[in-house]
């Protein structure tokens, strides 16, 4: 028997090679000899920045580089330079520069800034789809007898060498090759195009209400990038990137008039996930939706600055506001906004009445670069590429993303690898910083964690109590201790230092915050989202503070759904069913914050749930709002944060740096400083 038993051994091993070997052959060698065969290269005609048109046909007898990009594009912009460098020094090679997906003036004004030659205009994405451009920089090479030879993905600081070897061996009209030999020594590193092991994973906290933006939903928000359309994004550097509009509409571009009225919009049409087309008539009818009363739309300031819009033709839709408005550009239907609305399915959306309830809420139908196929409540959502998604393929071809409310759990899938990325705070930085599988990366953002005052709550209408709650708080300990450098103390709501308030909320100091309440008991009920962000640690150290100064907080957990909920839905916040609550708010681009405190922002047209009422903080914003110069309005803004400081409707702990364990094999995380970080999935791809 141990014979056979190790005769029986040596078969399942002789198998085992077999069935790697096979696996290599399959999934590596077998697709790089198909990714290197030499085919016709898809003929096109492209308008240029020179003047006449661009046509690969007129090239023919010369080694041709096909260089697509886009001006938005990081990656691209480092490798920019280094391909016009190697252009400039062989003139016998043509190098085109292919912008895809954007007008001209916006490809020539980056043309003109960076002395950029041979620029070809592909706004449709005509070029780029013919050549399956999944990723920028994608370079083609096409060899004299118009055959394209390589496909080189992604950024290579070696790009230089690749393009003198394909121009040494394309050399030679009439030159053919078909064998795995022929074209190996010019892919890039096999990071640029080896399939994935697996798709990306990411994680959510808890279920979204709905996966309809227009719900207050903030895990719905979150993920609204996944599967939706805006008129802009927001990219890792605080600015807004086109999406469904081909430009930011300013003054020098045309898109705004003279007296500041007039905002035109130049839509990138195209077809939503589900094949129906797309047009400009689908973000007037957003306008519409937004407007709907029968909808409890929870912030209706970005439409309430529009006084009449008309749909020119279905690639431009022009809005009239009803005065200057500054926050409108980056607001409306813009990662932006306050609340990040996405653009509606006008053939979908308009069979309902109201979209309190619809399909939309469980089945998207967007515009964004993947589309759900499938939605275990409590366990994950599942994603697929959009085949229709204008950008091109996103580079994965599905991706999971896992809801996990406990942190430490969290923590032990990323550690394991069945994650790739999940924000930690508090211990768990130590934790994640110890591992080598995992990397970290933090980012500062404008996200503001505050201690949020129920101004209608008898125990906090004085304001002597409030201050002595100010009081009270060790921020800096609870920065340092709790959240461990995870939180970057503030005495405001504005990150840019421009609008920053000049006067100091109250310091530290337990005897005068006792001294304040004269002996009186206070007990207050103080909400919290159990699982958000270490809450659970920080309630219990401000509980703590504010027992010394003689306060009684009693805390509350709840899921983060019922927390931030809608008030239709019982939200504790929108509800005002609490004292005090530890809560957090990532504002807009803008430094308008009246949808946080204005007077009229009260649930649910607003998020001003402390209630909160100040004319002249109102006055300020709305001067503020009026003029588009960022040295203008700064003095509005510095008076509106110092009447925050007096009337103290928050206590604010700090903006959030937010820091993110990440799985060494995920490419393409950019995190943004609105902290939406899933802005660019269409870049996120998994591989060594």
């Amino acid at each position: 028997m141990p014979l056979v038993r190790r005769w029986v051994a040596r078969g399942l091993d002789a198998l085992a090679v077999l069935v790697v070997l096979y696996a290599l052959f399959h999934f590596f060698v077998q697709p790089r000899w198909q990714r290197e065969a030499s085919v016709p290269a898809p003929p096109v005609t492209l308008a240029s920045l020179g003047g006449a048109p661009f046509s690969l046909a007129g090239h023919r007898g010369r080694v041709v580089f096909l260089d697509f990009w886009a001006t938005w594009c990081d990656p691209c912009q480092r490798s920019l330079p280094l391909v016009e460098r190697y252009a400039r020094a062989h003139p016998d090679v043509d190098v085109i520069a292919v912008d895809v997906g954007e007008p001209r003036a916006v490809a020539g004004a980056y043309a003109r800034d960076h002395g950029l030659a041979n620029v070809a205009l592909d706004p449709d994405q005509t070029a780029a789809h013919a050549y399956g451009v999944s990723g920028f920089p994608t370079m083609a090479v096409i060899d004299p007898a118009g055959r394209l030879r390589a496909k080189w993905i992604g950024f290579n600081p070696a790009i230089e060498a690749a393009m003198a070897d394909a121009r040494a061996r394309y050399g030679k009209p009439g030159r053919t090759a078909t064998g795995p030999a022929a074209g190996a020594a010019l892919a890039l590193p096999a990071v640029a195009e080896a399939a994935p092991p697996r798709n990306p994973v990411l994680t959510i906290e808890d279920d979204p209400n709905s996966l309809n933006t227009i719900r207050n939903t903030p895990f719905g928000w979150q993920l609204g990038p996944l599967t939706q359309g805006y008129l802009f994004l927001v990219d890792d550097r605080g600015a807004l990137v086109p999406d469904r509009a081909l430009a930011v509409p300013s003054r020098e571009n045309g898109g705004i008039s003279a007296d500041g009225r007039t905002i035109t919009y130049r839509i990138r049409t195209g077809r939503w996930s589900d094949g129906a087309p797309f047009d400009a008539r689908d973000v007037a009818f957003t306008i519409d939706a937004l407007r709907n009363p029968h909808t409890a739309v929870p912030d209706t300031s970005a439409v309430a600055p529009i006084a009449s819009y008309r749909v020119a033709d279905p690639r431009t839709l022009v809005i009239r506001l009803r005065a200057p408005s500054a926050p409108f550009v980056s607001s409306f239907l813009s990662q932006g906004a306050n609340d990040p609305f996405s653009i509606l399915p006008r053939h979908i959306a308009a069979r309902y009445a109201s979209l309190d309830n619809s399909s939309l809420d469980s089945n998207p139908v967007g515009l964004g670069p993947f589309r759900l196929t499938a939605w275990k409540r409590g366990e994950r959502l599942e994603f697929e590429r959009n085949p229709y998604y204008w950008r091109g393929p996103a580079r994965s071809a599905a991706l999971t993303v896992d809801v996990v409310p406990d942190a430490a759990t969290r923590l032990l899938l990323a550690r394991t690898g069945d994650v790739d990325v999940i924000e930690v705070a508090g211990l768990d930085v130590d934790a994640a910083r110890a591992l080598p599988a995992l990397q970290l990366r933090a980012s500062t953002t404008n996200i503001v964690d505050y201690l949020q005052l129920n101004l209608r709550s008898p125990a906090l209408r004085e304001r002597a109590v409030r201050t002595a709650v100010v009081r009270a708080i060790d921020r800096g300990r609870l920065a340092a201790n709790v959240y461990r450098s995870t939180l970057v103390p503030t005495d405001g709501v504005q990150l840019d230092p421009r609008y920053r308030a000049t006067r100091a909320l109250p310091g530290f100091d337990p005897g005068a915050a006792r001294r304040a309440l004269r002996g009186r008991p206070i007990v207050v009920d103080f909400a919290i989202a159990s699982h958000w962000r270490n809450s659970s640690n920080a309630a219990v150290a401000l509980a703590a503070d504010l027992a010394a100064a003689g306060i009684t907080a009693n805390i509350h957990g709840y899921s983060e759904a019922v927390f931030w909920g809608p008030k239709d839905a019982g939200g504790v916040l929108e509800s005002a069913r609490y004292d005090l609550a530890l809560t957090s708010w990532s504002p807009a681009l803008d430094p308008d914050r009246s949808y946080l405190f204005g007077c009229a922002a009260v649930p649910p047209g607003g998020g001003n749930s402390m209630f909160f009422c100040d004319p002249g903080y109102d006055r300020d914003e709305e001067l503020g709002a009026r003029t588009y110069e960022p040295r203008r309005r700064a003095p509005y803004y510095r008076d509106a944060g110092n009447r925050l400081v007096a009337g103290l409707p928050i206590v604010p702990l700090g903006f959030e740096r937010r820091t993110y364990a990440l799985s060494r094999r995920l490419h393409g995380f950019r995190p943004n400083v609105l902290g939406r970080d899933y802005w660019n999935a269409w870049e996120f791809w998994t591989g060594d």
